[in-house]
């Protein structure tokens, strides 16, 4: 039905019929919205609707059908139809006023649920349009009368939202109101309102509940202005448990499945999701509600007399009571353990509450338990002893209800669970003392003797309460079957507990150990034999793998433990390695040995993982216990480090051997018993010569070391030959020759050989031994010993099988490499290496090698060292690619390796040394991808730079010197230090070796990196750089012309000598130095010009050197230019320039490009006079020629004649060979340049360009340069070349159409001519056709404003000289542009749309659109169907901002003109008021507007901002504006109670004129301007009490400040803060101008803000409102005056932020609002002194203007309004005279006072986290610091001034009270090494040896930005802050 037909129809006689249809229609359709916005077309307020419900008699059901249609309207308004929004104020208001009885009736108990919902539906409707309808609702109705716990009990089945559903929706509607807190604070104070919806949340829809849930946790609990009070109120145990309920949600009974009948997979799946879903959202909504101090109901406990502790969270622990069965929920856990985290005490109430089903005999005593433990874990006790005390420490720790009998019961159970329980929880109990008493003794507040006493007493009531350590010991006994099991019939039984409760038990154990030291019987530790006992468990052999893997790893964690309980005993290394008897029964006595069970659980741990891939990790940490426990325990008992390592004698005993086992302990044994005689027996080895002519390190370093007699020598750092161990181990197998021993002995040995560093020992002392070795082995070693191998020896012939190890040493052995070539290639490597120890291999090899590398010393043929270096090649290659972390340790055993490093020779050929090459690859992978293993290359280092320094002193030069070098100077991470960089550059400089290519390159490559890495904070040592400077001139001085690496080397040379050299090296230069530089090849003049400008005087030297040259190179052009600018030399250079006249003429004629120094030179002869007119005439002739005549291209450096032209126009004088002239020539010359370098893309000489071109055009007359640009085709090519050119190019583009723009202004002033070349409108068109025009237009971005404003300009430029170009298509595009604001663009669109408005262009179009809305609207994108149909006034109304409204009269410009004119004042945060007047002087006479809309848009507060202007147009326009409004108020008559506030305001406002024109001071404006905002808005806080001064006043004040003290004292328990902030906020806002300070000074504002300022009751928001207010008061030169003068501001303003005084937490914004009060003191005080121009006679220049002379200086200058000042004092002008402004300065004790105040404030300031404002605060002490210097240069005959105001004294003293070091933490990475040099002052000189000897790679990495806890850094303010600290540290001399 469409509209127009519905509203005939409800005109008729079936109005309900119609309706009905109606409401069909909206509910079957797809798309309501579109029939109700025809309706609210058609009938903007409904009035034939609302009509119906006037009627008598109407039933309930035709109520219903009228509501509902209502509803359909409402709800589509608050959903899609926003714009439609005053509609649905009205409707509400209407229906809720005149028509709410209605409402009642139908939600009556005796009302049917349709018509129910129908009501409710309406009333939900109205709420959800906004905070306005939400609160007429909210007071409107009667709650008593709505019967909610009635309507929330009915449910239906078959009704999708029945009348539950829809009473929820409008409860929780108001929660979802925008835009307002008040309303939600108002709805939750009726504390019945939203828990009515909580019982049956249980049986409601899952989407339902889902919904309550969120809208309960976004709008109530995490709404920041809902107090706590009310969410206790809200959440009482009572109402929370039906949300406790949803923990096990139930659903709609009809969902339920029936008896005996079962639900269906897809719908039990559905149904266990939703019930997913609504415990999770439930849990966190309890948890929050329980848990978080800021959103929940929790409170800090607090503590009631000394150690008694009182919870105040009974409301929490009532909640938690009433949880049915947490323990069965793993929410329900997390709840308690959460809750009961944050209230600890509550877990004794709670522990009681249970106390009944605590039991073992409990069916959830496991869970119970289990959950006890969870709280305990969560639990941080250490936390509650400042406000607890040790008592409240020891309730955390220890839960009350338990105690000592409760685990003696559970740990003598018989069950496994119970004794599984107390483990469990006692291990809870120790594990959180333990990490509480490490926290306490981490304090440093507590003193040592108090942390022990409470450690003691801590430790002493835990052990009381877990009943000592026997109880656990006990347990073990029974669990491990050595002691029995009581049972209930008296009867005794042993049985073997789970391993999963053993490795309980030794938990505990461990844990006792560390606390209880005393208490640990470790005697019944020891004899429990742990180890034999876990070792001996038996597993079932039924069990799957995976169970079995499960078993094994738990035994495994069980064996884990055992050892880390033995390694935590006292006297473990004499349990270990004990003193047993080696005859009879040996092994049975060995078997009680600790040392055995441990190499017998190591055996078998690895034995049990080798089927188990997942667990080898696992197996290896425990193996390497156990090892490293064996290995202290010998390192203890006297062996070395190196011997205590077993690692090969515990990896070949395997298959659980106890026979291996018991030797290897008997081995150990009779080691440590028979130490000191295998030591002797190793040293007389060594000594005895064997092997001497092989290796005799060891006895080298035996004879050097410095022996004391009767001394350990086991006890001596030495290196023995081999393991003390392998005697011992010869003696047993000599004594009893055991095959199985024999064979385990030699494979020990295989391996151990290979890690020793000289082999031969060994193979030598066993050999002796032959019987205790396998044949296979004697034969091998007998390869390693010298003279034992026979010739006839044959090597073993290789298998498919054997390992890498036995292939290479088959090739160690038979030297046959052939056989085994493809073997050990890269692809079948991979394979041999797979699952081997790869580290061992390596050493193997390297073994080999050095075996080979010894034999090649003597005799230099062996081919074996190329192919081991090959294998370690490709056994790297291998690693790298499929385990880095192993290619990593394999590259570190390498290079670590001694033979490595002791062949390494980095200059011979990689071909002959394959070791070398080995190292150098190893090396460059080092330094590019393993940083950390950068150390391990210093020894190569050190070596190489021994080479460097012998070859270079036999100058030998074939050698490579670059490539070893090149890793370590041009790799990612550089090891080197800049000095050692340095050292080695000098030691290459100093060589004489010349002809050496390779050593030319090497240091052109040190060249660059030392210029890379030279900086402020590193830098060559004073000798390096005269080393540098003496080779620069020596090689300077060479006749002959160097080579191109020489080339090179020079000017790499001369760049970083330029950089290094100071004033006292170059000081020391003599003549033939200078003079060597001169003819130097390459040529050194920038090196020259940098000598001259650090030493002056050698100005002399080089003006006559240069002076002897016949002719002048051109390379010395710039220092010949520089020569003329010294006093010394600019006689000689002037007489060198006259001598180059013909070269200067010759190049500006043809600007050749290799003279690139003749432009200066050729200034410096325009400066001297030296060119004649007629040649500077020649020159600008053939460069008119040239580039305009011949449209060639400009040269690079053709601006360099512009100073020509300058010099020829000066003289005046006509010339016939420029018949344009001399300007205008040089303009043709610049436009045609331009042209052409668009081609070259040359931006910096395009800019340079456009300036001249600006710079010129004022001197040129406007008819001559017209009349040139139409004769000539230049014009309009170079207008289009431009415009192509510009709208894309935000850097170039706003420059050439500001030329363009002043181009124009001449061009265009008069169309004659331009018909035919360049039409005006042929421009114009131009510009809007341009392909870019409209993206630019439309571009939001403001880093194109620039570019924007530029192109309205040039248009504006064309309409203003032809207003024929408009036309009214184009007001669409300007106002889909125009953003309504104050920034520059909008400013000048707005200008544009003037004159399009001004000249009849906009007769079809009214300009209410803007922006986006404007090219929707107009379709300016897309087509021109749409261009011209009118907008509503409602769209207009939707893009207005209230707050950006108030914004803007608060910062309205009162000097403003009407007109749009130039830019001024540009702020884009604010409207342009001028458009907004012109907006709602067209709303205030459209009808579709109502009187209150158009009220409550704004009109009235931008009238009273307007009527406080300075201009009579203005004033006016904002007096229209509320006339408008009155008008419209009185000429209806509906409504009258809601029109009556907005009449009485501006009424007041008139009574007060009294027919007399005045201006609105804008301090009483600020209320009325507020008053305007309040009335639409009841609810508000302020609404009452501002509207009550209002209604009482007959006529308004303007000269006194509204309710100044009422606001101020304010009586109002409950709204005194926010009146409080209301006075604050109009006052910072109100006072702008002199008429303001004297209101305020009448009624001592000033003194009434400085003692809220020291009050020590405000808290910090009122506290930064008062600074805000001191602020604007500041700005007034007066109350700047008197604050300062006369109540001590300056002292006052540090007190508000140091830390001495101030307890506030926002200590950075109060100290930015300080900053802000400073910097307008500074501003006004110095504005006033600069800018004004006379002062009172006899006045002291150096004293504060007076009070009444600053009023003087700040009349009101109303034109047409009457002043506003009746006090106002006359001054005679006669009483001023003028005097010279350069002579008038700020008073000196002024300036002292104010620096003060600074230091004062820095070290607060340069602390804070603000970039800015530490950046704001150095900007202030620059300014000052600067001031100081400027008055004393004015008072240098002034002593006392002088002596007050000391530059320099003051200059240090800022210096010393700055934190640099801070500063330098906030810039660090942004900036330069120069300024951080500066940054730290002095410190710089201590800090730079550590720069240079720190590792290179630290400055050569790039900083990384760090963003800390999701907070990104403020790059902006860091900018700002480097520019501040670079500005201050140049104010202050450093």
């Amino acid at each position: 039905m469409r509209a127009s037909s519905l509203i005939q129809e409800l005109r008729g006689n079936l109005p309900i019929a119609a309706l009905q249809q109606f409401n069909q229609d909206v509910e079957e359709s797809s798309n309501p919205q579109e029939i109700i916005e025809d309706l609210l077309y058609v009938s903007p307020e409904c009035s034939e609707i609302m009509r119906l419900l006037r009627k008598e008699n109407i039933t309930s059901n035709e109520l219903a059908v009228i509501l509902t249609s209502f509803s359909h309207i409402l709800l589509n308004i608050a959903g899609e139809l926003k714009k439609y929004r005053k509609t649905g104020v009205f409707l509400t208001q209407d229906l809720l006023h005149d028509h709410i009885h209605h409402f009642y009736q139908l939600v009556s108990p005796a009302s049917i649920n349709k018509n129910s919902r129908a009501a409710l539906q309406c009333l939900t409707g109205m709420v959800m349009i906004g905070f306005e309808t939400a609160t007429e609702v909210l007071t409107n109705l009667d709650w008593k009368r709505m019967n909610l716990n009635i309507l929330l009990s009915r449910r239906e089945s078959g009704v999708s939202r029945d009348v539950r559903a829809w009473c929820m929706y409008f409860l929780l509607a108001f929660l979802n109101a925008p835009d307002d807190v008040t309303l939600v604070k108002q709805f939750l104070q009726n504390a019945e309102l939203l828990p009515s919806i909580f019982p049956g949340l249980v049986w409601d829809p899952c989407e339902t509940v889902l919904n309550v849930l969120k809208v309960l946790m976004d709008s109530v609990l995490y709404n920041p202005h809902v107090s706590k009070t009310n969410k206790v109120h809200l959440f009482t145990p009572t109402t929370t448990i039906p949300l406790l309920q949803l923990y096990r949600w139930v659903g709609p009974t009809g969902s339920l499945p029936k008896k005996d009948v079962e639900l269906d997979e897809e719908l039990a799946a559905k149904k266990k999701k939703e019930q997913e879903q609504i415990r999770i959202a439930a849990h966190r909504l309890v948890l929050t509600l329980c848990t978080s101090y800021k959103y929940g109901i929790v409170f800090k406990e607090k503590v009631v007399r000394q150690g008694e502790i009182w919870s105040n969270n009974w409301a929490v622990g009532k909640i938690l009571i009433s949880l049915e069965s947490p323990w069965k929920l793993e929410e329900g856990k997390d709840l308690l353990v959460k809750a009961i985290g944050y209230s600890p005490d509550l877990l004794k109430s709670y522990l009681f509450s249970i106390h009944e089903i605590l039991s073992p005999r409990s069916s959830n005593f496991t869970s119970i338990i289990d959950m006890l433990i969870r709280i305990l874990e969560y639990q941080k006790p250490w936390r509650y002893l400042a406000e607890k005390g040790l008592r409240g420490v020891q309730v955390a720790l220890v839960p009350s209800p338990l105690g000592e009998r409760f685990f003696s019961i559970l740990l003598e159970a018989e069950t496994e669970s119970s004794r599984l329980c107390a483990m469990s929880l006692m291990k809870t109990i120790l594990s959180k003392t333990s990490e509480t008493i490490k926290h306490l003794e981490t304090d440093k507040s507590l003193p040592r003797g108090k942390f022990l006493s409470m450690q003691k007493y801590l430790l002493g009531n835990v052990h009381t309460y877990l009943g000592g350590v026997s109880g656990v010991i006990k347990c073990w006994q029974r669990s491990t079957g050595q002691l029995p099991f009581k049972r209930t019939d008296g009867k005794e039984s042993k049985r073997m507990s789970s391993t999963e409760l053993l490795i309980s038990i030794v938990k505990v154990l461990i844990l006792c150990q560390e606390l209880f030291p005393a208490h640990a019987d470790e005697e019944a530790i020891h004899s429990l034999n742990m180890l034999q006992v876990v070792r001996n468990l038996t597993d079932d052999n039924n069990i799957n793998d995976e169970n079995k893997a499960k078993a094994v790893e738990m035994k495994l964690e069980l064996q884990f433990l055992c050892i880390e309980c033995l390694s935590g005993s006292n006297d473990r290394h004499g349990m270990i390695v004990d003193n047993l008897s080696l005859g009879g029964a040996e092994n049975q006595q060995v078997e009680k040995s600790m040392l055995y069970q441990l190499i017998m659980t190591y055996s078998q741990a690895k034995e049990e993982v080798s089927s188990f891939d997942k667990e080898t990790l696992k197996a290896h940490t425990f193996t390497q216990k156990c090892l490293d426990i064996i290995s202290n325990s010998l390192i203890h008992n006297g062996l070395t480090v190196y011997e205590g390592n077993l690692s090969f004698w515990l990896d070949y005993i395997k298959d659980n051997s106890v026979q291996l086992s018991a030797f290897l302990t008997h081995v150990i044994q009779k080691t440590v018993l028979s130490l000191s005689e295998y030591t002797d027996l190793l040293i007389e080895l060594a000594s005895s010569g064997l092997q001497t002519s092989y290796d005799t390190s060891f006895m080298k370093e035996l004879e050097e070391m410095d022996v004391i007699d009767n001394e350990d020598i086991s006890n001596i750092n030495s290196t023995l030959p081999f393991s003390r161990l392998v005697p011992a181990a010869v003696e047993l197998l000599t004594a009893n020759p055991d095959s199985d021993c024999i064979q385990y002995f030699s494979k020990v040995v295989s391996d151990y050989l290979h890690t020793l560093n000289n082999p031969v020992y060994l193979a030598d002392f066993l050999l002796d031994k032959e019987n205790t070795l396998t044949p296979e082995l004697k034969q091998y070693l007998k390869y390693w010993s010298q003279g034992k191998l026979s010739s006839k020896a044959k090597t073993q012939i290789l298998r498919e099988n054997d390992s890498l190890a036995d292939i290479l040493k088959h090739v160690f052995m038979s030297r046959d490499w052939s056989s085994v070539e493809a073997s050990l290639e890269t692809e079948n490597l991979q394979l041999l290496m797979k699952d081997k120890n790869i580290i061992l291999t390596a050493q193997q090899v390297l073994v080999y090698l050095d075996k080979e590398l010894s034999e090649d010393n003597k005799s230099s043929k062996s081919k074996l060292t190329k192919k081991f270096v090959y294998v370690l090649k490709n056994m790297s290659a291998v690693l790298e690619e499929n385990d880095q972390s192993q290619s990593k340790k394999l590259i570190q055993t390498i290079l670590e390796y001694h033979s490595i490093l002791s062949n390494y020779q980095p200059f011979s050929s990689t071909k002959k040394n394959s070791v070398s090459s080995l190292a150098h690859t190893f090396i460059s992978l080092v330094l590019s991808k393993y940083p950390d293993l950068a150390p391990v290359t210093s020894p190569y280092y050190d070596k190489l730079l021994k080479d460097i320094k012998m070859h270079l002193l036999r100058q030998d030069e074939k050698v490579d010197f670059l490539s070893p070098v090149m890793p370590y100077i041009s790799s990612e991470h550089i090891l080197l230090s800049y000095a050692q960089v340095e050292d080695l550059f000098i030691l290459c400089l100093k060589s004489s070796c010349t002809d050496s290519v390779s050593l030319n390159n090497l240091l052109l490559e040190l060249l660059k990196f030392l210029s890379q890495i030279t900086s402020a904070k590193r830098k060559p040592k004073v000798q390096s750089v005269n080393l540098m400077l003496v080779k620069y001139l020596e090689w300077s001085q060479q006749g002959e012309e160097p080579g191109d690496e020489k080339k090179q080397i020079m000017e790499f040379l001369e760049k970083l000598l330029m950089e290094v050299l100071t004033a006292e090296e170059v000081k020391q230069l003599c003549s033939d130095d200078l003079k060597s530089l001169l003819h130097s090849s390459p040529p050194s003049s920038n090196l020259c010009c940098r000598i001259l400008k650090l030493h002056p005087p050698h100005a002399v030297v080089f003006a006559k050197k240069l002076k002897k040259h016949k002719s002048l190179r051109p390379s010395h052009a710039a220092l010949l230019a520089s020569l003329a600018d010294q006093e010394e030399s600019v006689h000689t250079a002037v007489v060198i320039l006259r001598d180059l006249v013909e070269d200067l003429k010759s190049w500006a004629l043809t600007m050749e490009e290799e003279k690139e120094g003749y432009s200066k030179l050729f200034n410096c002869a325009l400066k001297f006079e030296i060119l004649d007119q007629e040649s500077l005439v020649e020159v600008c002739k053939n460069l008119y020629e040239k580039i305009v005549t011949r449209k060639e291209a400009p040269p690079r450096e053709y601006l360099s004649l512009v100073p020509a032209f300058k010099k020829i126009a000066d003289t005046g004088a006509k010339h016939k060979a420029l018949p344009l002239g001399v300007n205008l020539t040089l303009l043709h010359i610049c436009l045609s340049s331009i042209r052409t370098l668009f081609k070259t893309e040359d931006t910096e000489l395009l800019k340079d360009t456009t300036q001249v071109v600006n710079d010129i055009l004022p001197s040129i007359n406007p008819s001559s340069l017209r009349n040139s640009l139409l004769d000539s085709k230049l014009w309009p090519a170079y207008v289009k070349q431009v415009l192509r050119h510009s709208f894309n190019n935000r850097t170039l583009g706003p420059s050439l159409l500001h030329t363009l723009d002043l181009l124009f202004a001449i061009m265009f002033s008069e169309e004659k001519g331009n018909e035919i070349a360049l039409p005006s409108h042929t421009v114009y068109q131009m510009i809007f056709s341009h392909s870019h025009y409209l993206e630019l237009m439309f571009n939001r971005e403001t880093d194109w404003d620039q570019l924007k404003e530029k192109v309205i300009a040039v248009q504006q430029t064309l309409v203003n000289c032809n207003i024929k170009v408009c036309e009214e298509r184009h007001v669409p595009i300007l106002l889909g542009a125009y953003g309504a604001s104050m920034s520059a663009v909008d400013q000048r669109i707005l200008k544009l749309l003037f004159t399009y408005e001004q000249n009849g262009f906009m007769d079809t179009i009214q300009p209410i659109l803007w922006g986006e809305a404007a090219i929707a609207h107009f379709g300016v994108q897309s087509s021109d169907n749409n261009l011209w149909n009118d907008p509503k006034p409602q769209q207009a109304l939707a893009l207005l901002d209230k707050d950006k409204i108030l914004k803007t009269c608060n910062k309205f410009d009162t000097s403003l003109p009407l007109e749009p004119q130039g830019v001024q004042s540009v702020d884009p945060s604010i409207y342009d008021i001028r458009f907004l007047l012109s907006l709602m002087t067209y709303l205030a006479n459209h009808e579709e507007v109502g009187s209150l809309d158009y009220a409550e848009c704004g009109a009235v507060a931008v009238g009273f901002a307007l009527m406080t202007s300075h201009s009579d147009a203005m004033w006016g326009a904002g007096a229209a504006l509320l006339r408008f409004m009155v008008e419209r108020m009185e000429d209806t008559t509906r409504r009258v109670r809601l029109r009556l506030p907005w009449l009485w305001l501006v009424g007041v406002v008139s009574c007060t004129f009294d027919g007399v024109k005045r201006r609105l001071p804008p301090l009483t404006t600020q209320f009325l301007i507020r008053s305007s905002l309040l009335i639409s808005q009841p609810s508000h806080r302020m609404y009452q009490p501002v509207m009550n001064y209002l209604f009482l006043k007959p006529a308004f004040d303007l000269n006194e400040i509204p309710e100044l003290f009422r606001f101020y004292n304010s009586d109002s328990i409950k709204d005194h803060y926010v009146q409080r902030s209301f006075l604050l906020s109009m006052l910072s806002t109100g006072i702008r101008e002199n008429v303001d300070y004297i209101i305020c000074k009448r009624r001592s504002v000033t003194t009434m803000v400085m003692g809220m300022l020291q009050a020590p009751s405000i808290d910090s928001h009122l506290r930064v409102q008062v600074l805000e207010v001191l602020e604007s008061l500041m700005h007034i030169l007066p109350a700047a005056v008197d604050l300062v003068k006369y109540h001590n501001l300056l002292t006052v303003l540090p007190l508000v932020v140091l830390p001495t005084t101030s307890q506030d937490a926002q200590i950075s914004e109060l100290l930015k609002e300080v900053l802000n009060v400073l910097s307008a003191i500074w501003t006004t005080i110095t504005k006033s002194v600069t800018d004004g121009k006379r002062k009172r006679k006899r006045e002291d220049e150096t004293d504060l203007p007076s009070s009444k002379i600053a009023k003087k200086e700040y009349t009101n200058e109303d034109s047409g309004v009457d002043d506003l000042e009746p006090d106002r004092e006359d001054t005679n002008l006669d009483d001023f005279e003028e005097q010279p402004i350069s002579k008038r300065i700020v008073p000196p004790l002024f300036v002292r006072e104010f620096l003060n105040c600074l230091s004062l404030l820095t070290p607060v300031a340069v602390t804070c986290d603000s970039p800015e404002t530490i950046a704001q605060h150095l900007e202030l002490l620059t300014e000052n610091v600067k001031y100081v210097e400027t008055v004393a240069e004015l008072s240098a005959k002034n002593l006392i001034r002088t002596a007050a105001l000391a530059p320099e004294i003051i200059k240090g003293q800022v210096y010393e009270n700055i934190n640099w070091d801070t500063i330098l933490g906030h810039l660090q990475g942004r900036i330069t090494d120069e300024e951080e040099v500066k940054l730290l002052g002095a410190k710089a000189e201590d800090m730079k040896n550590r720069w240079a000897t720190e590792p290179l790679s630290k400055c050569l990495k790039k900083p990384t930005s760090t963003e800390e806890d999701n907070e990104p850094s403020n790059e902006d303010g860091l900018m700002r802050l480097r520019s501040s600290v670079n500005q201050l540290l140049c104010t202050l001399g450093k």
